[in-house]
């Protein structure tokens, strides 16, 4: 029998020989080993707190993509081989924390996951008002304004209002619309690749502004 078999057999005798910490060719008990939920979540962080150094090739790229398996895998005996515990008991009570601190942050992380996704498509409830005095983009000389919006994910603006010309042209200038000289009309356009953008329309002979604008 080779020396490398030897060192891999389980201590004989009445007593069993506390082998952790003494290195790869420590002999692993069977009663520890098989899957380590904590290295293979919080692997580099398991890593760390265990001294298992190698499993800090979770965070290369390509190869972090196996790792968080191999950890997995073979965390229990790299985290027995590589520090010293006071039996086998308290092996398992440390790495069942690292289990339960495993499961606090996925459900953490789901939790912040649904509510950012939540918030990232929230969509308010419509507004609407009709011959208004004012609102507050648009210049103290717009009268007779009504409007349609919807806050948040797909938002919505449409706007129409009576504005004098130079008022108008004013305003265009300083929201960047560059308008279109049509005759009788005033025109902009601008549509981005996903549907969102804006048009504007301004009926000269009625002094009438329509503003249409989406996110998409």
């Amino acid at each position: 029998m080779s020396d490398h078999q030897k060192r891999h057999e389980r201590p004989v005798g009445s007593r069993v020989e506390n082998t952790s910490g003494k290195g790869c060719d420590a002999f692993v008990p069977p009663d520890i080993r098989g899957w380590n939920w904590g290295a293979f979540f919080l692997n580099f962080l398991w890593a760390i707190g265990n001294r298992t150094w190698i499993g800090l090739l979770t965070i290369v790229p390509l190869i972090g993509l196996v790792m968080p398996f191999i950890l997995g895998f073979k965390g229990n005996a790299w985290a027995w081989q590589h520090n010293r515990w006071e039996n086998i008991e308290h092996f398992k009570r440390v790495q069942r924390k690292w289990a339960i601190w495993d499961v606090t942050f996925l459900l953490l992380f789901f939790a912040a996951s649904a509510g950012l996704v939540q918030f990232m498509f929230w969509q308010g409830e419509p507004t609407s008002g009709e011959h208004v005095v004012s609102v507050d983009w648009l210049p103290k000389s717009a009268t007779d304004i009504s409007f349609y919006k919807v806050d948040g994910f797909g938002w919505i603006r449409n706007y129409d209002c009576l504005i004098p010309e130079k008022d108008f042209l004013i305003m265009a200038k300083k929201r960047g619309w560059e308008m279109t000289d049509e005759g009788p009309n005033y025109y902009y356009e601008k549509w981005h690749a996903n549907g969102g953008g804006a048009s504007v329309h301004y009926d000269k002979e009625n002094q009438r502004l329509t503003v249409h604008s989406n996110h998409r």
